[in-house]
């Protein structure tokens, strides 16, 4: 498994920011951050034991984090959600609405082989569906993919003192994003 190098300059911190691989977004955590998590409600998750290269050690108290299922399937409420396809070639839009998840990955996947873009003019997400205090959303519309925590997980968070991370409110993310609790 490849390494992470930290650069010199770098803070060692609970949670190191890496580049997401297409939808599968990992976190690089330190391992007692993970017993931390295990205390909440989370859903499947994998982990695999990961050496970080800093300086001229190796740290091995880190590890990659990655919740197994997404969430959007549950979250996104598709009758109040407004889409529109933007064309490569020529610029155009149109306006799309979906009934069901399904129905927006299967034309995500047309959409984004011919190269256009799916972006959303309002998108309305359903956290009340669920009950866990972190989730992974993929194949988001422009800045919706990744993870997200409930407000009783952040403020552990920030109790504890974990360091590495910042937390935005969704609606903060992007006003055209509306949230139901």
């Amino acid at each position: 498994m490849p390494e992470p190098i930290l650069r010199k300059s770098a803070k060692k911190t609970t949670y190191l920011t890496i580049t997401a691989i297409n939808e599968a977004v990992f976190l690089v955590i330190d391992k007692k951050f993970l017993q931390f998590i295990k205390q909440f409600k989370v859903s499947e998750f994998q982990t695999w034991d990961l050496n970080v290269q800093y300086s001229d050690e190796i740290l091995k108290d880190y590890c990659l984090f990655h919740l197994s299922s997404p969430s959007q399937e549950r979250i996104i409420d598709f009758s109040k959600s407004d889409f529109e396809i933007i064309k490569y070639k020529t610029k155009e839009t149109e306006k799309r609405k979906y009934l069901s998840y399904k129905d927006y990955k299967d034309d995500w996947n047309r959409e984004i082989y011919k190269g256009n873009t799916l972006i959303f003019n309002k998108l309305f997400l359903n956290f009340s569906s669920i009950n866990f205090d972190i989730v992974r959303l993929i194949l988001m519309p422009v800045k919706g993919n990744g993870y997200f925590v409930s407000e009783r997980f952040k403020q552990a968070i920030e109790e504890q003192g974990f360091t590495g991370m910042a937390f935005k409110e969704i609606e903060q993310i992007d006003s055209r994003i509306k949230v139901i609790y």
